[in-house]
């Protein structure tokens, strides 16, 4: 809900109606007449039908029943739609703010049919209605606004144009009642009498009473729709001044020509005490302060004696409002020690805590900040610049004492200030205090119009709109401000004080973020999170800062960006370590562990992904990759430390712990989610072979064990038959290390034996896994053993394409192409070259033929041609390839980052200006650190030192 709108509910909650006519002024109404009966109420009674639906408030329905069945009299079709907007403007399930509009529709309803029906004999009670719902009920935020916080340039605008049409219903209801009035001297005894009997002349007198006391109050208030809070000197001359005091005195005329209203009892009229306290505030806006002083007094005694507890208690608001009044009066004339002493004593009264007491709490704060101000206005004037920022600095205290309570207490601070301070503010006088509170303001209203912008298209309204792009340009005014403001406060030479620091910038984050500048925003929301923990909304702030970065590292135009990944890196760490106990932290836990596995960061992943709670949605899932990524941490490091046999057998102990837990966890999930039962076979299955290859890593050698952890394999998990390459793999070469090699050798051709449809893929596996650790070997730099698994490899691939030509009605064309390339590529890495290169023509043709431009495609076939190309040292056959590649695929991809290492080592063959070449190096890695991962990373390296060397060079020649 809009801050503003709960602030302005809350306010009309402890407020009795402030210009309640009193019982002896009571508005006469009379029953409507009977609504001419539809044909369709033949059926059924029809205005029994509609009272039901509107008594339920079910207003949309009835709305589209009349359209449906109207009631014949467009008279009374129109006051029943009058009442519609009346049964709405009651409807709690409504927003405040479709409250107030189905009050102004309702108004607007019967100024229609005011204007429309002159000669109806209505009319009188339908301008009655209509003035005192404009007083009473439209104009109500306004004016209790402006009396008691001051109000602003907004409640003042809107005031002005409410009373400019309840003073012209007033002027013109009073004028035919006092026509009708005086009529009566004219009329004859029999028809006096008759009247009389029928309750008509007594029903005039209130209607003239009513009409007349109404029209006083509006005129007040016309007046104070049309000033700031502090009334303009006597001698000013300016026209609109001048009106402004002649109709404040019309006000004082018409209470000194009405005696009975200043001093008959309030006991016995119920108004006495409304009537002196709009003397009082009328001669204060007039500067008579002595005399308003003791009216203003005399209203607070006369409040205080009336013995009636419930009748006391509905005026109330009287005497605060006279309290209230009798300060602004003292500061008017620069008594600001009497001011600040009333204010002492009227504070002291709200002490209960209630709601009501809380609201007139900042009531009398913002009292108290105006009288500051105005002293502080005359040292100004004086030059006493000390002074001023001492009273600026005293001035608020009491306002930032209260919002410091957070909640609902610092909703209403700011609301009652953004209403003073307005839209357009002037920022050069305001404290970072009330900037804060102005941010908070214009980002509370900005989300009242995407309210506004949703209700329009649900209406049917297209973006186009007129409609739609004024309320849309209006937001869109209204978060640059946000984002001005909260900018400039904090590029001030004068830092945001430490309380109010966390609250700008959440709400720079979130105008950002509404605005579609989501890497500022995330940024933001990241340093609220991290930097202030304390702030009540941290929390939220760092789950927005992960949610946004999540979304910009899945954006492929924006993936690559080195500087989101470090922002979504940081963010999830931030909520979930510094907020673990949160929902959003608990969620996004396994999340934390996924990024850093993605950064190849194992072993933080696998301590991250050990933390995920029992309960998260990927829980089972979490446990086995916390143990896969001990294994490749365990493998990475086995690769780089052979020899190191203690540290190699302390990973594999983790690894191995980490397994044991993820099959028991697995296990128990058996019997527990049997609605997962795809899943978790299938993570049974990848757990036992990951607890089998942890165990054959180089430097752990547990052969047997691993071998007995697949042990009937296919049977076990005959729903995992993708998995089987892997399984061969383990036996190899478990088998091989025991020197069972017979056996070992036997495995394959066996397999395919029992297997011929389902070995192409399995093969396809084993070979995957080959090439992985020939990449790793030569990563390494154990280059003979990736020489001895590259024949290996080539021999595998060799025999998956054979298996395939032999087999066409299971391999089609595409098929067979893809295991050429593929053995093409085994050919390459055992150095074959001109093999290699007859593979990769074929492949190159075939591509190219299926193509208009007879142009290849294939990103594999043209750099494995490339490769073949450069490795032969025809390096003028191999750049322009290159070159293709880097300008056809997707900047960031692994290939990419291929393409131009291959580009850039050919440039260097041929001798092109090593200067060149160093600064294209130190661009792209300026833009992406990592440079494609790490064994590019390397090669980027080398090429770089080699042509900062040929630089040095050819300087020195």
């Amino acid at each position: 809900m809009n801050p503003l709108c709960q602030t302005t509910a809350s306010r009309t909650g402890y407020i009795v109606a402030i210009f309640a006519v009193a019982t002896s002024v009571t508005l006469c109404r009379s029953a409507p007449p009977q609504l001419q009966q539809h044909p369709e109420e033949s059926r059924f009674d029809g205005t029994a039908f509609r009272d039901g639906l509107k008594t339920r408030g079910l207003t949309d329905l009835l709305t589209h029943y009349i359209k449906e069945f109207p009631p014949a009299d467009d008279i009374d079709a129109r006051l029943l739609q009058r009442d519609i907007k009346l049964t709405e403007s009651t409807d709690l399930s409504r927003s405040y703010r479709q409250r107030r509009e189905a009050i102004a529709e309702a108004n607007r309803i019967l100024e229609s049919l005011i204007n429309d029906y002159p000669d109806d004999k209505r009319h009188i009670r339908w301008q009655i209605d209509l003035g005192e719902s404009l007083l009473y009920s439209e104009a109500e935020p306004y004016t209790t606004a402006i009396l008691f916080e001051g109000g602003g340039p907004a409640d003042r605008k809107a005031l002005a144009e409410i009373m400019e049409r309840c003073n012209a219903v007033f002027a013109i209801t009073y004028a035919e009642l006092s026509a009708d009035y005086e009529s009566l001297d004219n009329l004859s005894a029999r028809v006096y009498d008759k009247r009389e009997a029928k309750g008509d002349i007594a029903r005039l007198e209130r209607n003239l009473a009513a009409s007349d006391y109404m029209h006083a109050w509006a005129r007040y208030f016309q007046t104070l729709a049309t000033v700031e809070n502090a009334p303009n000197k006597p001698g000013t001359d300016d026209p609109d001044a001048v009106q402004r005091r002649t109709t404040l005195r019309a006000v004082l005329e018409y209470l000194d020509d009405r005696s009975n209203l200043l001093e008959a009892s309030h006991s016995e009229t119920g108004y006495q005490a409304q009537a002196t306290l709009l003397s009082g505030m009328t001669l204060r806006q007039l500067q008579v302060h002595q005399e308003a002083r003791r009216q203003l007094a005399r209203t607070i005694e006369i409040v205080s004696s009336i013995i009636d507890d419930s009748q006391r208690q509905t005026v109330t608001w009287v005497a605060n409002l006279a309290r209230i009044e009798l300060i602004r009066s003292w500061s008017d004339t620069r008594d600001f020690e009497s001011a600040q002493k009333a204010i002492r004593l009227f504070r002291n009264q709200f002490k209960s805590g209630s709601d009501q007491d809380r609201a007139m709490e900042i009531i009398v704060a913002i009292l108290e900040r105006d009288v500051i101000f105005a002293e502080a206005a005359v040292a100004d004037r004086r030059g006493d610049w000390r002074r001023t920022a001492q009273l600026r600095e005293q001035a608020i205290q009491s306002l930032r004492a209260i919002a410091s309570r957070g909640g609902d207490q610092q909703t209403r601070v700011y609301d009652a200030l953004y209403r003073r301070i307005g839209p357009d503010g002037f920022l050069d006088s305001l404290h970072p205090f009330e900037k804060t509170a102005l941010i908070a303001g214009l980002l509370s209203e900005a989300e009242s119009q995407s309210v506004i912008i949703t209700e329009l298209r649900e209406r049917g309204l297209d973006a186009l709109d007129p409609a739609v792009v004024t309320v849309e340009d209006r937001r869109t005014a209204l978060l640059e401000r946000v984002i001005t403001i909260a900018q400039n406060m904090k590029a001030s030479s004068q830092p945001i004080p430490s309380d109010l620091r966390p609250q700008v910038l959440y709400n720079l984050a979130v105008a950002q973020n509404a605005r579609g500048r989501r890497l500022e925003a995330a940024r933001e929301f990241q340093t609220v999170a991290r930097d202030h923990r304390q702030f009540d909304r941290a929390p939220e702030a760092a789950l927005y800062a992960v949610q946004i970065g999540w979304q910009l590292r899945t954006d492929p135009a924006l993936a690559s960006r080195p500087d989101i990944k470090t922002l979504l890196g940081e963010a999830l760490q931030t909520l979930t370590r510094d907020y673990p106990h949160t929902e959003g932290a608990k969620y996004w836990q396994f999340f934390r562990a996924q990024f850093l596995a993605e950064r190849e960061q194992y072993t933080l992943a696998a301590a991250e992904y050990e933390r995920v709670a029992s309960d998260h949605e990927r829980y089972i899932e979490a446990r086995f990759l916390a143990a896969e990524c001990r294994s490749i941490d365990l493998n990475r490091y086995a690769a780089d430390h052979l020899g190191e046999l203690d540290h190699i057998n302390r990973r594999a102990t983790e690894a191995l712990a980490a397994a044991r837990s993820a099959k028991r966890t697995i296990n128990n999930a058996r019997t527990k989610k049997p609605e997962d039962s795809k899943r978790i076979a299938e993570l049974a299955a990848r757990i036992d072979i990951l607890t089998a290859e942890i165990q054959i890593v180089p430097g752990v050698d547990r052969h047997a064990a691993a071998l007995d952890a697949i042990k009937d394999f296919e049977s076990r998990h005959p729903e995992s038959p993708q998995l089987i390459g892997r399984v061969l793999r383990v036996r190899m070469i478990s088998l091989e290390a025991l020197g069972k090699h017979d056996e070992a050798a036997r495995l394959i051709p066996q397999y395919v034996k029992t297997d011929p449809e389902g070995a192409p893929p399995t093969l396809q596996g084993l070979y995957d896994l080959l090439t992985e650790e020939i990449n790793r070997d030569r990563i390494a730099g154990r280059t003979e053993q990736a020489n001895e698994r590259a024949i290996s490899a080539a021999v595998l691939a060799g025999g998956i394409y054979d298996l395939a030509a032999k087999q066409p009605e299971i391999f089609g064309p595409d098929a067979r192409y893809a295991l050429r390339l593929q053995y093409a590529e085994a050919i390459l890495e055992t150095g074959a070259l001109d093999r290699a290169e007859a593979l990769f023509n074929q492949c190159i043709a075939e591509n190219a033929s299926k193509y208009p431009d007879a142009t290849p495609h294939d990103s594999r076939a043209i750099q494995g041609a490339a490769r073949t190309f450069y490795l032969k040292k025809q390096y003028e056959k191999a750049l322009p390839l290159y070159n293709s590649l880097f300008r056809g695929v997707p900047r960031g991809e692994r290939i990419w980052w291929e393409a131009l290492l291959g580009e850039l080592q050919c440039r260097t063959q041929m001798n092109y200006k090593p200067a060149r070449i160093v600064k294209s190096i130190r661009q792209h890695k300026f833009l992406d650190a990592e440079m494609g991962g790490r064994d590019l990373h390397r090669q980027f390296d080398a090429l770089l030192e080699e042509n900062k060397a040929r630089v040095a060079e050819e300087t020195s020649k």
